[in-house]
């Protein structure tokens, strides 16, 4: 029950950190493997007094186990949130400026390091990653980068990997915005 408890809580301050702070990375990293840290204790505490009562010490480890895999399956969708928000509040501080870039105006935005067009979407270049990796704010407006699903081992549809064929998976942000990683 506490470690539940520690898990909502863990994913909550997750959640609120990237929310607010947007590039936090480093906070998201940290919350995470204090709340990891926290369930297995709890688990080690709450299965040490069933020891007592006579329970096998192996045991100790199932509730463990059970607590990493929580994390885990539960950790994902925060995760990918956290790698979308900066992408979100870009779009949305800049949004002028991205709509009149993607209507084919030469303007300069802060945190944008290029503009790609290829055949009518609008890549916007937002980071460079390590071994040719980068992320984007990206404007299909045929949406076929809606089949880029690539988190977590997803698929790539054929559409989206034909209008870049680098792309790993996108998530959308608005109507036909997109946030995406490439490499």
């Amino acid at each position: 029950m506490a470690a539940g408890a520690w898990l909502v809580i863990g994913l909550t301050a997750i959640f609120a950190g990237t929310w607010w702070l947007g590039q936090a990375g480093i906070f998201v990293a940290l919350a995470v493997a204090f709340a990891g840290f926290v369930i297995v204790m709890e688990a080690v505490v709450a299965v040490w007094g069933l020891r007592a009562r006579g329970l096998p010490a192996l045991l100790l480890v199932g509730p463990m186990l059970l607590a990493i895999v929580a994390t885990l399956v539960l950790l994902n969708p925060v995760l990918r949130q956290a790698h979308v928000m900066p992408s979100r509040q870009l779009l949305a501080r800049e949004r002028a400026s991205f709509d009149a870039v993607a209507s084919g105006a030469a303007i300069t935005m802060p945190g944008v390091l290029a503009v790609e067009r290829r055949d009518g979407a609008v890549r916007f270049l937002t980071q460079n990653g390590m071994l040719g990796a980068s992320r984007a704010v990206v404007f299909d407006p045929s949406d076929r980068l809606a089949g880029a699903n690539g988190w977590a081992g997803g698929r790539i549809s054929p559409a989206a990997a034909k209008l870049f064929y680098d792309v790993r998976w996108c998530y959308r942000l608005d109507v036909h915005w997109y946030h995406c990683h490439f490499g």
